[in-house]
C-alpha cells in the first residue's frame, strides 16, 4: 500500500496554463476562444491544496512570507520584461507588487492579476481554517462560495473587471473557484492504492470506465473553450473543471494514475514562469503579428505552435536565470560568512 500523491494536477496546469496563452494571443488572429476561463481550474487546484497542506502551527506571517517569496521574484522579471514594450506607471507597477487588493484593473502586469487575487484569498483561508473549528470553517466557506457563484451567474458576469455589489470579479471568481477545491478536499479521503490488486475483469471494466471519464471531463473542458458549439457557460467549465480535479484525485483511471509519476512533479518549477513571463514573447507576436497580418494568416497552426514553443522556452529560460542568480546570491553569502 502507498499513499497518494496528486502530481498529476502539474499535468493539468501546464496544458491550462498553455491555454490561457492561446487566449492572450490567438483572438487577434480572428480566431473564437474562452481560454481565460482556464483559470478556473487553477483556482480549484489552489483551494483543494490550500486545504490538504494546511498546517495550524505555521503563522500567519511565515505562511506569507512562504507564498510571496514563491512568485515575487518571478513577478519582478516579469515587469521588468514588460517595460520595453508598454507605457511605464509607476503606479501600477506598485499596485503588482505590493499586491494591491483593490488592484481593479490598474495592474502593469495585467495578467498577474490571478496571483493577487490568489495570495489574498489563500491568506483569507489559512486565516479561517486557523480560526475556527472544521465544522464552522466548512460552513462559512460554503456561504462564501455560494455567494460568490450565485453573484456572478445573477449579474452574468465573469471574466472582466466590473465590481458587483463592490467586489472586484475576479475575487468572486478566485472564491467560486478556490472554495469549491477547499470543500472538494474534504469529500476525498486519504486513499491509499494497492499495488498487488488482483486485476480482475470487473477491474478491468473500471479502470475502462474512469479512464473514459477522465478522458471526456479532460477534452470538453478543453475543446468547449475553443469550439463555440461545445461552449455553454461558464458555469458548466467550472463544474467540469471540479469533476475533473475529482477525478484526478481519485486515480481510478489509467490517465490520472500515468500523469501522476513523480517525473510530471518535475514540470512545476515551470508552470508559474510561463504563466508570468508570456506577454513579453507575446507582444512580440503582436508587432510581428500586425505587421505580416497576410503572411501569417496563412499558416494559422504554424504561427501558434511556433508562439507558444517560444512561450514556453522564455519561461523556462526565466526560471534557470533567476536560479543561476539565486545560487550566485547563496555563494555571495556563504562566501562572506566564511572571511568574516
Amino acid at each position: 500500500m502507498y499513499t497518494l500523491y496528486y502530481h498529476n494536477f502539474n499535468f493539468l496546469k501546464i496544458i491550462f496554463t498553455l491555454i490561457v496563452v492561446l487566449y492572450h494571443f490567438v483572438r487577434f488572429m480572428g480566431f473564437w476562444n474562452q481560454g481565460g476561463y482556464a483559470v478556473e481550474l487553477f483556482f480549484i487546484i489552489s483551494g483543494f491544496l490550500c486545504a490538504t497542506t494546511f498546517d495550524k502551527n505555521i503563522s500567519v506571517l511565515k505562511f506569507s512570507k512562504k507564498r510571496i517569496f514563491s512568485f515575487m521574484p518571478l513577478l519582478i522579471l516579469a515587469i521588468l520584461t514588460l517595460m520595453p514594450n508598454y507605457i511605464i506607471s509607476i503606479k501600477q507597477i506598485l499596485n503588482n507588487i505590493l499586491l494591491n487588493p483593490f488592484f481593479g484593473k490598474n495592474l502593469f502586469a495585467l495578467h498577474a492579476w490571478y496571483i493577487t487575487v490568489w495570495f489574498w484569498i489563500s491568506l483569507g483561508l489559512f486565516c479561517l481554517a486557523k480560526t475556527f473549528q472544521k465544522k464552522h470553517l466548512l460552513l462559512i466557506i460554503s456561504l462564501l462560495t455560494c455567494y460568490s457563484i450565485i453573484t456572478m451567474i445573477s449579474h452574468d458576469k465573469w471574466i472582466g473587471w466590473q465590481k458587483i455589489n463592490g467586489i472586484d470579479t475576479g475575487y468572486l471568481r478566485g472564491m467560486a473557484g478556490m472554495g469549491i477545491g477547499y470543500l472538494l478536499s474534504y469529500t476525498v479521503p486519504q486513499l491509499t492504492i494497492n499495488k498487488h490488486t488482483k486485476k480482475t475483469n470487473l477491474y478491468l471494466l473500471k479502470k475502462i470506465f474512469f479512464t473514459c471519464l477522465e478522458c471526456f471531463f479532460l477534452f470538453y473542458t478543453i475543446f468547449s473553450m475553443f469550439i463555440q458549439k461545445l461552449f455553454i457557460s461558464p458555469y458548466v467549465i467550472l463544474v467540469s473543471s471540479a469533476i475533473l480535479i475529482y477525478l484526478f484525485t481519485q486515480q481510478k483511471g489509467w490517465l490520472s494514475t500515468f500523469t501522476n509519476q513523480p517525473s510530471f512533479s518535475k514540470i512545476k518549477n515551470f508552470i508559474l514562469p510561463i504563466y508570468l513571463l508570456q506577454m513579453s514573447p507575446i507582444s512580440i507576436f503582436y508587432t510581428i503579428y500586425f505587421d505580416n497580418k497576410n503572411l501569417l494568416d496563412q499558416y494559422p497552426l504554424l504561427t501558434i505552435c511556433i508562439t507558444l514553443i517560444l512561450v514556453c522556452i522564455y519561461g523556462i529560460s526565466g526560471y534557470y536565470f533567476l536560479k543561476y542568480l539565486s545560487n550566485l546570491w547563496k555563494r555571495v553569502v556563504s562566501i562572506k560568512k566564511k572571511t568574516s
